[in-house]
């Protein structure tokens, strides 16, 4: 007790000086943080902006010593025409009168030919117009048919593992609550470890009366049908290890032998709750699904309607209630809080049915299911090729009518070319003045060169003395930024320190907390001691009292010096008895008991601790299962959805994702791939257009957006790069992607036009002006 007391007053003290020590280095930390380095990041800001000045100033003379340039070049342009013109006037000086009439002959030639070419040339652009047409109306029929493709080859793989599932639970019932169910319900009957052995799974013991209800309370109980219960720690303990060696895990519940009396909490009989329609085996299973499930003030009614006027009463001891979809599959819970009306749809139970053994029916309706899921998906591949064979033949003919429409252009370039050089040679004057003026117009051109060039020169000169500015400015913020460094290092140093400092002083304060609790057990101890001892000489002078009644003190047959040797003998051998032990026999027994106890406690302690380790490590595993399978179905949902994105462009690719090396590359076809050499020259998105990297950003950017389902999704300037084909069905594909996520807000910002993009009325435009001068907030339209 007094070394704990010393050590309390001790680290009390040693408390007392790091406060001061914590206080001291807070106060360092402070100034340098507040005073020193705000000083320094202001003069370095300061240098910055005289920085960014001189730079300003290079751009502009930069932007000057380019206009300069520019009209150098125009002015070179203007003697170079004036001297082809010179030699043109010199040229067709002689030009005779034969000449101009043949001129005049071939000229109305030319303009009968162009007014034919000009003709054939509108009805080209009428056909490819159509073919067009007829292009997209088929792309159109041909992506919805891959995609119902797409959608059907699922539904026939879900179909093929709900018939396999089925088929396993006809064999053993017990396989339709997981494969490796029978193996861990064998394990459990050969194990002799358990207290008391454990009930499951649930679902072995219920039985439906109703089998209309059937599919919903699959769905509704969940995984709670595979569940265990076992009734106590040692038992769920035992339990779970032969789960871990049978690799077939399920939920573990810890009960209670009371069966409680629930009859209270039932609505009014005019109701049926699930555990009406429930034949349940077993009590203790019962009451579990009673306080997990609140099964007993469940009501069930078929009709949605009824179902929804019920609830919106808000029935006595009702707590939810389910009614029947018309495929007499799914289902419905009803109400909502308060009495609000609501209906949240419940999808049926897709697997073999745990709560029956009769599963002939459900498996031929599964077959015959599949075989007319084959059909479809057999004709809509049919469909598919179809629709390729008549896409390919309406591009062969959009492509020779283009470059139909190509030699008709070219025709009328070459006719309208030659008809403005007659134009051009009736109208030129046979006049010699014209040569004049043109060498005064090179005389003038030339001196217009030498000033821009010393203009030029005055430029180059500022430009230079600024770059040397530049330099100083340069070293001078390098230095400041060296010296912000350094006290960002002594910062960080005075924050070490004083974590430190922290850390020490949580340190003694545990420390000091723990010597101080000893100190008071110490003095419960002595107390209970001190009472102990009143408490035994009370026994003793009962016991006294109480021989005395029988009889009176014995007389001693021996002298008071017999006894007294007789004491020392007796006294001395026990000295040297506990001499040899090194304590007396009380106080060995004491701190026996005393370690025994404390034994007992501690092994408590950890095995509740092992029992909760075990618990935690199979949640962090149940946990990374459950998340590694959330990651791998988004990510299957995000390739599948920029696949269906990139065809509508009819483009092809697909998205290399590798979670562990954190890679995330879109690979993009712009063609039909043909061949392999095709396949490895154009599957990087390097070699693509601009146009062609913003679709494909966008196509991306949905998939992600519709795989992790965003509430609100924004794009900015989306199109810059993109041509106008690739930019109309950007627009069109997001408009399209807006419209089926009707609780998801899409907001799009364009600097382009968006005249020629056809809107509905769910779809709000904000035009803003254009910016004027001085403009101090933003106007819309």
């Amino acid at each position: 007790m007094l070394r704990a007391q010393e050590e309390y007053h001790k680290l009390e003290s040693n408390l007392s000086d790091l406060q001061v020590k914590i206080i001291d280095t807070q106060r360092s930390f402070d100034s340098i943080k507040g005073n020193e380095l705000s000083l320094l990041n202001q003069e370095f800001l300061e240098i910055k902006h005289k920085l960014d000045l001189n730079n300003e100033e290079i751009k502009e003379l930069m932007v000057q010593e380019r206009e300069l340039q520019a009209q150098i070049n125009i002015a070179n342009e203007e003697i170079k025409s004036c001297l082809q013109k010179i030699s043109y006037e010199k040229k067709y000086f002689d030009i005779d009168g034969s000449h101009q009439e043949r001129l005049k002959v071939r000229k109305e030639q030319l303009n009968l030919e162009i007014s034919t070419l000009k003709l054939n040339d509108s009805e080209t652009d009428i056909l490819i117009e159509q073919v067009q047409k007829d292009i997209e109306f088929e792309n159109n029929k041909f992506l919805k048919t891959k995609d119902s493709i797409i959608t059907q080859g699922r539904i026939i793989k879900v179909l093929s593992d709900q018939l396999m599932s089925f088929q396993q639970a006809k064999k053993d019932r017990l396989a339709a609550f997981h494969p490796r169910m029978p193996i861990l319900v064998q394990a459990i009957e050969q194990e002799t470890r358990f207290f008391s052995i454990p009930i499951g799974p649930f679902g072995k013991f219920i039985e439906v009366l109703k089998p209309e209800w059937l599919s919903v309370l699959e769905t509704f109980f969940g995984t709670t049908l595979n569940a265990f219960l076992v009734k106590n720690t040692e038992d769920e303990k035992v339990l779970r290890n032969i789960m871990q060696k049978c690799n077939c895990f399920a939920s573990i519940i810890i009960g209670s032998d009371d069966l409680f009396d629930y009859s209270k909490g039932e609505p009014d009989n005019e109701f049926d709750t699930i555990l009406k329609i429930l034949d349940i085996k077993d009590e203790f299973i019962k009451r579990q699904l009673i306080i997990h499930h609140q099964i007993e003030s469940t009501i069930l009614i078929k009709d949605r309607y009824i179902a929804d006027e019920i609830m919106y009463n808000r029935p006595n001891n009702v707590t939810a209630c389910y009614s029947l979809h018309k495929n007499g599959r799914d289902g419905f819970k009803i109400g909502g809080k308060h009495g609000s009306s609501s209906s949240i749809p419940v999808d049926g139970w897709r697997k073999a049915p745990r709560l029956s053994e009769n599963t002939d029916n459900q498996m031929l309706s599964i077959q015959k299911s599949i075989s007319n899921a084959d059909l479809e998906y057999k004709s809509l591949l049919e469909a598919q090729k179809s629709h390729i064979l008549s896409l390919k033949e309406m591009k062969f003919k959009k492509e020779n009518l283009e470059n139909q429409k190509k030699n008709l252009k070219h025709q009328m370039n070459e006719k309208f070319n030659e008809l403005d050089d007659i134009n051009e040679q009736f109208n030129e004057k046979k006049d010699m003045g014209k040569i004049e003026i043109f060498e005064e117009n090179i005389k003038d051109a030339n001196e217009l060169i030498e000033n821009y060039q010393g203009q030029y020169g005055d430029i180059l000169d500022a430009t230079n003395k600024l770059n040397k500015m530049n330099i100083l400015i340069k070293d001078e913020l390098a230095l400041k930024k060296k010296q912000i460094l350094q006290s960002e290092e002594s910062i960080e140093q005075l924050k070490k320190v004083l974590n430190d400092l922290i850390d020490e002083r949580i340190q003694k304060k545990a420390d000091f907390e723990h010597y101080k609790k000893k100190a008071d057990e110490y003095l419960v101890k002595i107390s209970e001691i001190s009472e102990n001892k009143i408490e035994q000489e009370k026994v003793v002078n009962l016991f006294i009292k109480k021989a005395s009644q029988i009889s009176k003190r014995v007389k001693v047959n021996h002298d008071a010096h017999y006894l007294d040797n007789l004491i020392k003998q007796m006294v001395k051998r026990l000295d040297d008895a506990q001499q040899r032990l090194g304590s007396t026999i009380e106080d060995i027994a004491q701190e026996f008991e005393k370690v025994q106890k404390d034994f007992q406690v501690v092994s408590m302690e950890v095995k509740e601790l092992e029992v909760l380790h075990d618990d935690l490590q199979n949640t962090l595993k149940e946990r990374r299962l459950r998340w590694k399978y959330y990651r791998s179905m988004i990510t299957l949902r995000t390739k599948m959805l920029f696949h269906h994105f990139l065809s509508m462009r009819a483009f092809n690719g697909k998205l290399k994702i590798d979670h562990k090396a954190e890679i995330l590359e879109p690979i993009v076809y712009t063609d039909h791939v043909t061949n392999e050499k095709n396949m490895f020259r154009n599957n990087t998105t390097k070699g693509l257009s601009g146009g062609e990297k913003s679709f494909s950003t966008v196509c991306l950017l949905l998939s992600i957006w519709e795989a992790m389902g965003s509430p609100i999704r924004c794009l900015d300037e989306f199109d810059v790069f993109m041509d106008a084909i690739n930019r109309r069905i950007s627009i069109s594909m997001m408009i399209d992607a807006a419209r089926d996520a009707s609780t998801t807000q899409f907001i799009l910002i364009t600097p382009q036009d968006m005249g020629t993009i056809g809107f509905g009325p769910d779809i709000k435009i904000i035009k803003m002006k254009d910016p004027e001068r001085n403009q101090a907030t933003l106007t819309f339209e």
